[in-house]
């Protein structure tokens, strides 16, 4: 008997930090800039979850709280440029919590 599950979350989250970054030039069109640095950031919310059994016609649910084990994590990205208009951006955030991101851009 495999349960329904349902989950709901409140929660905000503050965050900061600093970056260092390089632009390099790889062609006339082109530009590549490497980062890096330190964040502090601040998650505090709430969450409900409920699981529901069809066999038995049972619900469970059970809530928690959503925070942070650390206020620090560190964070590295690639962000490339191309014809001075379109660009891509990969970034991975580490030590509290592990995330990456991807992104497309547009420049206007």
């Amino acid at each position: 008997d495999y349960p329904d599950f349902s989950q709901k979350e409140s929660y905000f989250e503050i965050n900061g930090g600093l970056a260092i970054s390089r632009l390099f030039k790889l062609d006339e069109n082109t530009t590549c800039t490497p980062y890096g640095g330190l964040m502090v950031s601040k998650l505090d919310g709430d969450e409900d979850y409920e699981f529901t059994y069809h066999v038995n016609k049972r619900t469970e649910k059970d809530s928690g709280d959503l925070k942070d084990d650390g206020m620090f994590s560190i964070f590295a990205g690639l962000g490339i440029t191309m014809m001075k208009t379109v660009g891509i951006r990969l970034e991975g955030r580490f030590v509290d919590q592990t995330s990456f991101s991807a992104g497309l851009m547009y420049f206007f």
